[in-house]
Parts: C-alpha cells; structure tokens; sequence
C-alpha cells in the first residue's frame, strides 16, 4: 500500500532519445517503483503522431491510470518543433498590448497537448523580468510590471482549465530578480520575501486567486529575514509555510527539478525526501534509473524506520486531483486544430512587432528592393534547418536580397566584410540574437547602423539590447525566432502595414 502511495507522490522525468528507451524506461519505472506520473523529454519522438501512439500504447499495458507532462510555456510547444503549431513567446503576446491573446496562444498550446496526450505542463510563464541579463527569464515573461500582465496570467490559466490540462507555474517565489542564471553553480537571490512580495510574488498570489493547479518550488537559494543565510525554496519549510499559510494556497505543491541542479550539502539520493519534509506533496524526481531507484528506496526506508510519518504520505492523493481536474478538451484531431490554429498565431505576430524607436525608416522599407539580410545561422536554434528562412521570408517579397549568416560569436574579420557591402546596399535587416549579451553581436549590430542610414535592427529574443541599439536608425522587436514570426516580420516591413493598427 505504501509503495503505490509513492506513486502517487513522485513524478519522473525520462530523459531518452527514442521511443524504445522511453518504453522500456516507463515499463522499469511502473513495475520496480509503482510510478504514474511521467514528464516526456524532447525528440523522443519524430512527431507528436508517434508519440500520440507510444502514450496510448503504454497506457494500454498497465493496469493503473498513468499521467505524462511537459514543460512548455515561454513560448516553445515542447517536445515537439514539427508538426505542431509554432507559438510566439509570452513577451510577444505582452508586446501585442492585447491580454486576450494571450487566451488564444495558450488555448493553441493547451488544445494540442492535449491532442497528443499530454495531462499537465510545467511552465514558467509567472515570473516577471526585473534584469536584462537573466536570460532563464527573458521572452518567458508577459512583460516587466506585475500590474501590466495580471489578465494575461488569468487568461492563460482559464485556457489551460478549458482545454483541461493541469497547469503549473515554475520558480516560486520568483527568479526575475536574479542578476544572472547559470546552470553548473549555486543560484542565490539576494532578497528576502518581504522584498520580492509587490514585484514578483505578486504573479503567483494572482496565479491562485485564478485558481491555478499547481505551484513549483525554485531552485534558487533565497535570504532568510536575517539576510545570513541563504536555503533553497525547495528544501525551505519557511517558504512552503509562505504559500500555503501567507498565500493561502492548498493544491500541487511541486518540487525543482531534483535532477537540474547540484544542491549545497545534498545528493540525488536524499533530495526527495528533504523536498518532502520542506512541504512538498509532487516531487520531481533526480534524472536517471540508477538515481530514481535509489532515491525512491531511501524514502521507503525512511518510512519503515519512522522518520517519515505514515500518515503525511496517506494524506497524497495526486491521483484523485488529476481526475478531477482533466477534461475532455476539444475533439478535433491534431491535424485540424493546427490548420485553424496557425492563422490565429499569425494574427498575433503581425500584432506583436514592437517599433521602440525609427518609425519612418520602418515605413521606407517597403520603397526599397536592394536589401541586405544578417541573420544567425538557423542551427541555432533547430540543428535540422536546411534553408535560412530569415533569407526565405525577404525573397518571398521579390526583393533583390543579399544574405550573410553570422554564428553565435561573429569574427572582426566577418564584421569588417559585411560592413563594406552593406555600405552600398538600400537597406539593412539585421536579425539581432540577444546582442547585449555577446560584445561581437553587439558590435555587428552597430557596424550595420552606422554604415547603411537604413538599417533595420529586429530582435528575435529579447528587448533588453535596446539599450545598446539607441543609436541605430530602427529597432524593433518580437522576441520570437520561429519560422513564422520571421515571416510576418517582413510582411510588415515590405507590406508597408503599421504594426500598431
């Protein structure tokens, strides 16, 4: 009885690379430790076609209701780049000065997963943008004031309930205040709760007066009152008392990802159960079978030996939650979600482009036909592009384009030779990836603007270069570097339509 309660308490990542490991791994997981949650990785499957059959295959072999999750929400609709609808990231939809998109671009999201599938996804759409170079923040965000993205956050839940997937917010109390975010060391927020309250905390107080399903528990070590002692949120019973007796919160108290980070003083091995005694009641699991096994036999032990209470584990019941949260959601096959869903992204693009300054040089762009285009390598961001369509989307408008692919840290060399012939070109687009935080893009961007009076700089990531681009003639921005976001981009400039009407 106790190992099937177990179940019930912890959920299990499967990090493989295709679908025969993600079977065998699952069937382990069910029949050695009685598990039922499960969150997918990416590529585990060609398309969401096979990985809609592989979910319903393995939930036909067992005998108990099994659930599987993703992380997905600033934007990118994991596990999955094909087959899907692209959606633009949660700042674009804030750039578009409408919360109601943010209804459609969630509901296209929720409605999909759903297809597939999917029961619950994690995302990290509650935090809120207070420093430029936080880039785990960045276009995940809605926006930068707490007061200007609340409907957005209603609206995003309330699609996620519509379509019924259980939804749960990331990062709790808040990691926008961080000043960086790095991945191999220790995460330290230098405030105290009482300081993150009207700025970030604010978005998960919103969150669950919309009744939001499920909180997540950072990572990060955050500052006691004294301010002499830093504990991840995690592992803080402080913390978990601040949610459930401050905020008044009762429902999915979820662990950090266990098998993110490496935690000052704990192994993978204790890591749940020093989650558990801090208030969790959904625990993440650390990565791997060797981990997972170990772990998930240390609680049961800890149980036998008294050192866990009985009757906190009797008190989980996940299981029960998600069947009476999930829904039906829509009918509608994949298949005909997406033709539909796509024209209503679409529509959110051409309404998200964001002019901070040289209008007048935007609206000349349609007058031009000799362009120049600088553009990241598509590798970047999907190792299986074969065309640029940074390049693609301006040709699709008949104009004469020259095109030059800069990588993650262009060379002076490369800076220099595309300087020349943008000097004698009509225009310039620069498709800018982050300037601010690479000194060799940021020089490219303002070798570009000072040679070509007509240069377009657009950020695809993140605003927070506009600081370093003032000076240029234009500089806009939609925080998205998907296909389709490329192309309304250049129906703009080229249609000659305003971004604002």
């Amino acid at each position: 009885m106790m190992e099937k309660k177990l179940g019930e308490l912890f959920c299990y990542p499967v990090f493989v690379d295709d679908s025969k490991k993600f079977e065998i791994e699952i069937t382990f997981l069910i029949e050695r430790l009685k598990a039922r949650f499960f969150i997918i990785p990416q590529n585990v499957c060609e398309t969401p076609q096979k990985m809609k059959s592989l979910i319903t295959s393995i939930r036909k072999k067992s005998s108990e209701a099994l659930y599987f999750g993703v992380y997905a929400g600033g934007g990118a609709q994991l596990p999955f780049s094909k087959n899907v609808t692209l959606i633009p990231s949660n700042m674009t939809t804030g750039f578009s000065g409408k919360a109601k998109n943010s209804t459609v671009m969630a509901g296209v999201l929720a409605s999909e997963l759903k297809a597939i599938g999917i029961d619950f996804v994690i995302s990290d759409f509650l935090n809120i943008n207070l420093h430029s170079y936080n880039p785990l923040v960045g276009p995940n965000a809605f926006g930068d004031q707490p007061d200007g993205i609340k409907e957005y956050i209603e609206n995003y839940i309330k699609a996620f309930k519509k379509e019924g997937i259980l939804l749960i917010g990331r990062h709790f109390p808040g990691i926008g205040g961080l000043n960086e975010f790095l991945d191999d060391k220790i995460n330290t927020s230098h405030r105290t709760l009482t300081e993150m309250f009207e700025e970030e905390i604010v978005n998960f107080r919103n969150a669950i007066e919309y009744g939001i399903h499920g909180i997540e528990l950072s990572s990060v070590y955050y500052f006691k009152e004294s301010k002499k002692v830093a504990e991840s949120a995690v592992f803080s019973p402080d913390i978990v008392d601040f949610l459930t007796n401050t905020l008044k919160y009762s429902e999915l108290i979820v662990s950090a990802p266990l098998f993110e980070k490496k935690f000052k003083d704990y192994n993978p091995v204790n890591t749940p159960r020093k989650a558990f005694d801090a208030g969790c009641n959904f625990i993440i699991m650390p990565h791997g079978l060797s981990n997972s096994t170990k772990s998930w036999d240390d609680f049961l032990l800890s149980i036998k030996k008294g050192e866990i209470e009985e009757e906190k584990i009797e008190k989980i019941n996940n299981v029960h939650f998600f069947e009476e949260n999930l829904k039906q959601g829509s009918k509608k096959s994949l298949f005909y979600q997406k033709k539909d869903n796509s024209k209503h992204i679409y529509k959110i693009l051409l309404e998200s482009i964001k002019i901070f300054h040289g209008k007048k040089v935007w609206e000349n762009f349609k007058n031009l036909s000799d362009i120049m285009v600088v553009a990241p390598e598509t590798m970047m961001f999907d190792i299986e592009a074969k065309n640029n369509y940074f390049f693609k989307s301006v040709r699709n408008y008949k104009r004469t384009a020259e095109f030059f692919e800069y990588a993650i840290e262009p060379e002076n060399d490369f800076i220099n030779r595309v300087k020349q012939k943008a000097s004698k070109k009509e225009g310039v687009i620069y498709f800018s990836y982050s300037s601010h935080l690479s000194n060799s893009r940021e020089n490219l961007g303002i070798a570009l603007s000072r040679v070509n009076e007509n240069t377009v700089i657009v950020g695809i990531d993140s605003p927070y270069e506009y600081g370093i681009f003032t000076d240029s003639p234009c500089y806009a921005c939609i925080a998205s570097y998907y296909e389709n976001a490329i192309q309304a981009v250049s129906e703009k400039l080229f249609k000659g339509s305003d971004p604002y009407n």
